[in-house]
């Protein structure tokens, strides 16, 4: 580009069209696929209780003999104390005055509304582009690793919260994909095996990038894959918008894969693939999991999925934006996901 054409003749008539920003909005495949349901606490920590189910039998008796006493189902209550999230931003006198992006060049003359507006913008981003992105972190870490890991900006880890899967359903294959491996009957065994632990019959596979190119290439696989997503049936809304791929069912398992990418503070705030490497995660989305809301540490509102406070700053003169929200993503039945290492 040239000087010339750098200069803006304000002479000339000019529309200014909708701005093209570089937004990365987080994407929420996980969390809109298995943990929909919201709770939220009036309470520091949230409190679930967890039956423990028996693949009980009845025991034949004579007909005039006494019954079986087949006891009760019991639970046990487990507490959970939400990490706690707070991102805030100080907006000053001299943030109002510029032009956001898309805005006309020149006033209106209401700068309170044009105040209003850049406020409400900026804590539509600490709410989508922090909050949302750590709750999905959570369901990415609730989901493969049994548990969510709380860390400071310095990837200090402040708490862990885990949830005690069965160790039994987080294992590496003998034969890897990347072999002749048969990808169906490794699919079928997994989706055994959680069947055994949880009840629950798995009826989800999500593939990260290097292993989908293996399960494509795969042709006993492509013989058996149904790709005709008018059929899905109970599937009353379509994943792909909340960022899934899906790939085909195979053996009444939705294939799925996703992209996604976060700044890992655990490693010094490197960019990195959401969705772990060489692994696959089997699931069953009918298994019950929330999102659960502690409480919140203000004074005029302590409870809920998300709370703004407001306060001023003086010399120099600004106000503080802040959003609090205490998160927790927690799977009711844990042993209904199994996590399986597919490549060396």
């Amino acid at each position: 580009m040239t000087t010339e054409e750098r200069i803006l003749n304000f002479y000339d008539r000019r529309t200014l069209i909708e701005t093209a920003a570089e937004l990365l909005t987080p994407l929420t495949f996980l969390t809109s696929t298995f943990f929909k349901t919201i709770k939220e606490f009036a309470t520091e920590s949230v409190d679930l209780d967890m039956y423990k189910g028996r693949r009980q039998t009845g025991a034949y008796v004579k007909r005039r003999a006494q019954g079986q006493d087949v006891g009760k189902i019991g639970f046990e209550t487990n507490s959970f104390t939400p990490p706690y999230l707070k991102p805030k931003v100080t907006i000053t006198p001299g943030d109002l005055r510029k032009r956001v992006p898309g805005e006309s060049l020149f006033s209106d003359g209401n700068l309170a509304n044009q105040a209003q507006q850049y406020i409400a913008s900026q804590i539509d981003r600490l709410d989508k582009d922090i909050i949302v992105r750590n709750i999905e972190i959570q369901a990415m870490e609730a989901l493969y690793n049994g548990a969510v890991t709380a860390r400071d900006e310095n990837g200090n880890v402040l708490a862990t919260v885990a949830y005690g899967r069965d160790a039994a359903l987080v294992y590496t294959l003998g034969t890897k994909w990347d072999s002749t491996a048969d990808k169906l009957d490794d699919a079928l065994a997994a989706q055994l095996l959680i069947q055994e632990k949880s009840g629950f019959l798995a009826d989800f596979a999500l593939l990260p990038r290097d292993v989908v190119k293996y399960w494509k290439a795969d042709q006993n696989i492509q013989r058996a894959v149904s790709k005709d997503w008018s059929s899905r049936g109970e599937l009353a809304y379509d994943l792909r918008e909340q960022g899934g791929i899906w790939l085909g069912m195979v053996d009444g398992i939705d294939y799925w894969t996703y992209n996604e990418f976060y700044s890992n503070l655990a490693n010094s705030g490197t960019v990195e693939a959401l969705i772990p490497a060489k692994k696959v995660l089997f699931a069953s989305t009918k298994a019950e999991a929330s999102q659960s809301y502690g409480a919140i540490e203000l004074v005029d509102q302590n409870m809920g999925a998300r709370a703004i406070d407001m306060y001023p700053c003086k010399d120099p003169s600004g106000v503080t934006v802040q959003v609090h929200s205490a998160p927790l993503l927690i799977p009711h039945h844990i042993n209904a996901y199994a996590v399986v290492r597919v490549l060396a």
